[in-house]
């Protein structure tokens, strides 16, 4: 990315955006390459893509403690009002993003999922260098709850409620269908910030970019060039394309993975000695437990080498796309259909594996309370004998008590 840089945190910064992003940001740790960090072994993992057509992107969370709309930072003169989650410092720039716009390295639009001290939020900034331009964003399925924290631009005259007449864009935001119509003049931006996205989502976003847009010449008429989804960390950004004239599907998934639990030895257990025929017969069983473990564990090597696969299908399908082919997409749909099947064998091996794993705890258990029984009938054996040894003098006794 473009910009000066912070010599102490090393972050691409512009502006005054220096001061907002010096909180300190981190990449989250990825599943398969592009994973957003909610995990532990064992644990269920938060899995965010962003799929369009062929496109299918794994992204990570861009993080931070500087909240949202600090981050956004979109600066509107005092004289107006209006719920638009402007910073205000007093002073501007004005009517733009001053936190991001140093991301835009021409006339774009870039989106990302950011995960900041209260929550997770889809930021969107158009603009950059260049001629204004128009987009008109309509997104279906909005999570519930979920609204438009910072609002690029909306503003008010704070004695009417009004819009004011120098406020082109037009926000209709309520219930979970939201269309958006942005226009921006020349080397400024436009965009927001819609959050909090909790839980497990997805919503789809249908754009309309340059003449498509509703605003489009009516006010600037300029040309958008590209359309990218941020992923990465805020040191080393990947921008992921997108096209301009096709749906995006944003989601949220949990994916289970396999328990790793490691095998705990009691340090107050005293090993008994076995024989060498015992010893022998056991190493037999670990050798064959030893086998089927790799076996069964094999599927996880297998998953791995298959999301390697479907990525680069994925880039096959897209040339062949680009190219015109309609072949694809029958090759897509069968490719998902065995990748379906694929997940439902390692489901499968997984279960196979923890139920494996619970039937050795299981027999362990078992195996330690017949040791405690045999040792338990052994010390009742030697006590019964001695009692009747006891018995038998005493009896001889009494015989020679009745003599006298």
């Amino acid at each position: 990315m473009t910009g000066p840089s912070d010599s102490d945190s090393g972050l691409p910064l512009g502006r005054r955006s220096a001061l907002k992003l010096t909180g300190g940001f981190f990449l989250a740790s990825a599943l398969g390459g592009q994973v957003a960090a909610n995990q532990g072994d064992g644990e269920a993992t938060k899995v965010y893509r962003v799929t369009q057509g062929s496109r299918e992107y794994e992204i990570s969370l861009l993080t931070g403690d500087t909240p949202a709309t600090e981050l956004y930072d979109l600066r509107i003169p005092d004289q107006y009002g209006g719920d638009n989650g402007a910073t205000d410092p007093g002073e501007g720039p004005y009517y733009e993003s001053v936190g991001l716009s140093y991301l835009l390295e021409e006339q774009e639009s870039l989106m990302f999922l950011y995960d900041g001290p209260n929550g997770i939020s889809l930021v969107v900034l158009h603009g950059g260098p260049g001629d204004g331009s128009a987009v008109t964003w309509r997104l279906t399925g909005v999570p519930s709850g979920a609204t438009w924290l910072v609002k690029d631009d909306l503003y008010t005259y704070p004695d009417t409620g009004e819009q004011a007449v120098s406020n082109y864009d037009r926000w209709d935001v309520s219930g979970s269908e939201h269309t958006i119509d942005w226009t921006w003049d020349g080397g400024r931006t436009d965009g927001g910030v819609l959050g909090y996205l909790s839980g497990e989502f997805s919503f789809a976003i249908y754009p309309a970019y340059n003449t498509a847009a509703a605003l489009y010449g009516e006010y600037f008429s300029g040309l958008i060039s590209g359309w990218y989804v941020l992923t990465g960390g805020w040191n080393s950004l990947t921008r992921e394309p997108l096209n301009l004239e096709e749906p995006v599907t944003i989601t949220c998934e949990t994916v289970e993975e396999p328990e790793q639990t490691p095998e705990t030895p009691d340090p107050t257990e005293t090993p008994e000695e076995e024989t060498p025929q015992e010893e022998e017969e056991n190493e037999e069983d670990d050798d064959k437990r030893d086998d089927q473990k790799k076996d069964e564990s094999d599927w996880k090597d297998k998953r791995d080498e298959a999301r390697e696969e479907w990525k680069e299908k994925r880039d096959e399908w897209q040339e062949s796309r680009d190219d015109g082919d309609d072949d694809w997409k029958e090759e897509r749909d069968e490719a998902r259909e065995e990748r379906k099947e694929k997940r439902e064998e390692w489901q499968e091996s997984r279960d196979e594996e923890k139920e494996r794993d619970d039937d050795e705890d299981e027999d362990e258990d078992k195996d330690e309370e017949k040791k405690g029984n045999g040792k338990a009938k052994g010390k009742d054996k030697g006590s019964g004998n001695s009692g009747k040894k006891k018995g038998k003098g005493r009896s001889k006794r009494g015989d020679d008590d009745d003599d006298d």
